[in-house]
C-alpha cells in the first residue's frame, strides 16, 4: 500500500502546544455556514466575473475539503498536485508537510485549475506585490471582506477556521482522530498513534476523506 508519512515525530511539544493554543481561538463554521460562504463567494464571482473573485471561491472550496492553510493553498504548485492528492511541500509547521487525498467533491474544481494555470500555481494570478512577497495576502483580504459582509466575527472566524470546520466534519462522520490529524497536518499527541505509529495507509486516508460531506 502507498503510505502517508508523519514527518515530525520528534517535534518539540512546546511548539505543538503553542500552535494548539493559537488554533483554539479559531471558531469552526457550521455546515450551514460553510455552504453560505460558498454560496456568497459564487454570487461575488458571478457579479464581478473576474479571476480574483473566482480564486477566492476556489480557495474556500479547497480549504473546506483539505484543511490547508491559506498560504498552503496560495503556494500550491500544479506540479505538486497528482491525480489523487495534494502534496504540501511548503508549510508553517513540519507536520504540515503531507499528502492530502483529493475529495471527489472538488475533483471538478481542481482539474480545470490545473489545465488553465498560467503561472504554475493551482490558484493562478495572485500577486506577490507585498512586504513578504507572499501570494496569500490578496486571498486573505478578500475572504475578510466576504466574512464581514456575512456578519461573522472578525477574529474568531478566519480562513484558518476552515481547518477546524473540516475537523468537525471528520468528527461528525465518525472518523478516528489520527486520520484527520495527519491529513490536516496536526501533531498526533497520543503515545500509540503519535510516537509509535508515524504513518497511515493511503487507501485508509482516501476512505476517511471520502466520508466528509457538506451536503444537506
Amino acid at each position: 500500500d502507498q503510505i502517508l508519512f508523519n514527518r515530525n515525530l520528534a517535534e518539540p511539544k512546546t511548539k505543538a502546544h503553542q500552535e494548539a493554543t493559537s488554533n483554539a481561538s479559531f471558531k469552526p463554521f457550521s455546515k450551514a455556514e460553510a455552504l453560505l460562504l460558498l454560496s456568497e463567494a459564487r454570487k461575488v464571482t458571478e457579479i464581478n466575473g473576474d479571476q480574483l473573485s473566482q480564486n477566492l471561491e476556489d480557495a474556500i472550496r479547497i480549504g473546506l475539503y483539505t484543511g490547508m492553510r491559506i498560504g498552503e493553498i496560495a503556494h500550491m504548485k500544479t506540479e505538486d498536485v497528482g491525480k489523487d492528492r495534494f502534496t504540501v511541500v511548503d508549510s508553517k509547521t513540519y507536520n504540515g508537510l503531507r499528502d492530502i487525498p483529493i475529495h471527489p467533491d472538488i475533483q471538478q474544481v481542481v482539474e480545470p485549475l490545473m489545465q488553465t494555470s498560467k503561472d504554475g500555481y493551482l490558484i493562478s494570478g495572485e500577486s506577490t506585490d507585498n512586504k513578504y512577497k507572499k501570494r496569500s495576502p490578496g486571498l486573505s483580504k478578500r475572504f475578510g471582506r466576504l466574512k464581514k459582509k456575512l456578519g461573522f466575527e472578525n477574529k474568531r472566524h478566519a480562513f484558518h477556521s476552515l481547518r477546524a470546520t473540516l475537523a468537525a466534519r471528520f468528527e461528525s462522520a465518525g472518523v478516528l482522530e489520527n486520520f484527520p490529524a495527519r491529513i490536516i497536518g496536526h501533531q498526533v499527541e497520543t503515545m500509540t498513534y503519535g510516537l509509535y505509529s508515524g504513518k497511515i495507509d493511503w487507501d485508509k486516508a482516501v476512505e476517511a476523506m471520502a466520508k466528509v460531506s457538506y451536503e444537506e
